[in-house]
């Protein structure tokens, strides 16, 4: 029934939400397919614009925020802690994010190609290393993951396998 919706809702709206997983910038790539290349057998586009998002955990973080009262991540970003800005900007007023930063690696940026007319995915280009997280790096986040934990009504893991999120973690 409608009262138990609200019901529901008005209960969100108290939780203290503890989310964690991977931070993904999704970066789309408009383009106008001009066809074959002249010269080699590649299709050939034009860029007409492009525009980043926030992904991944983050994503997920501002669609909780418009339930719950206060919602905190716990993620990693790359060695150079790229993106931070567009993250601080497009991040829900009530989500708190922490980050790790993980050492030899990038920030994680799924970039799409689209074609402009269509919005048909072309192709894609991943920028990441989905290795296991390093020792040090996993005992930091492991902290990380334990602090977020503490005072939470509830616990929400997006785990997208890119080994930001190993066993020692679920542990």
């Amino acid at each position: 029934t409608r009262r138990d919706v609200e019901d529901a809702l008005a209960t969100m709206a108290t939780l203290d939400v503890a989310l964690v997983g991977e931070t993904i910038i999704d970066e789309y790539v408009y383009c106008d397919v001009l066809g074959k290349s002249g010269k080699d057998p590649v299709l050939s586009v034009r860029h007409r614009s492009s525009e980043q998002q926030l992904g991944g955990v983050l994503a997920v973080a501002n669609h909780l925020a418009a339930f719950a009262k206060r919602v905190r991540v716990a993620s990693a970003l790359g060695e150079h802690r790229e993106h931070e800005a567009l993250i601080a900007s497009g991040l829900a007023p009530n989500v708190q994010a922490r980050f790790i930063s993980q050492r030899g690696a990038p920030t994680i940026k799924k970039q799409r190609f689209l074609d402009a007319y269509s919005i048909a995915k072309l192709f894609g280009v991943y920028h990441i290393d989905d290795s296991p997280l390093r020792a040090q790096n996993e005992e930091e986040y492991r902290a990380l993951v334990h602090g977020a934990l503490q005072g939470a009504d509830l616990t929400v893991v997006a785990d997208y396998g890119h080994g930001l999120i190993g066993e020692r973690c679920v542990e």
